[in-house]
């Protein structure tokens, strides 16, 4: 489940994120015992002018919660590392979430007109983030919601979307695994 604000934060939007990463209507939730890290202000994007290409580095920076409170975590600097190797643009929003043990991170670049927002996972293992969903250029995620085997039967109870996926305990599970057969 995710919680986006419309670029001008005039309104909330509830969405569920679908197998082919786009995404539907949510119902609305609060956020609790995640963390939301907002490390969009520590990228610095430089030119080079042989190449005519861009790279970014980071300032020295600390990272914060939403109740401002300082965070230190490894997972969080290579979740950072990974976007100054793999981007090629300025970065206009990047912030990252915990939820239980797992990892997403929300990453919105500064590049043109028809930019999209892209959802990430992040993998313990593989150590690297890899997409999983996009936004669209004036929506950005600012809140991440995994949901238990529980409620995500509950969910299936009253919906049925061949392609709707959601995160429990870590890992991604089909609707069809779920669904009873209507008589």
């Amino acid at each position: 489940m995710l919680k986006l604000n419309t670029a001008n934060d005039e309104k909330t939007l509830y969405r569920k994120l679908l197998v082919n990463g786009e995404l539907d209507k949510g119902k609305k939730f609060k956020v609790k015992n995640e963390e939301i890290v907002d490390a969009s202000d520590i990228f610095i994007d430089h030119v080079n002018r042989k190449s005519n290409s861009i790279y970014l580095t980071v300032k020295k920076h600390v990272l914060k919660d939403q109740f401002k409170k300082q965070v230190h975590n490894p997972i969080y600097d290579r979740m950072i590392k990974q976007v100054v190797k793999e981007q090629h643009h300025p970065i206009f929003v990047f912030t990252m979430f915990k939820t239980k043990n797992h990892y997403y991170a929300y990453l919105a670049l500064n590049a043109g007109i028809y930019d999209t927002g892209t959802i990430y996972r992040y993998s313990k293992k593989d150590k690297k983030m890899s997409g999983i969903g996009q936004t669209s250029n004036d929506e950005h995620v600012v809140a991440i919601r995994e949901i238990t085997t529980r409620q995500y039967r509950k969910i299936l109870m009253f919906e049925r979307h061949e392609d709707l996926f959601t995160f429990y305990n870590g890992f991604i599970e089909s609707v069809e695994t779920w669904t009873k057969k209507k008589n």
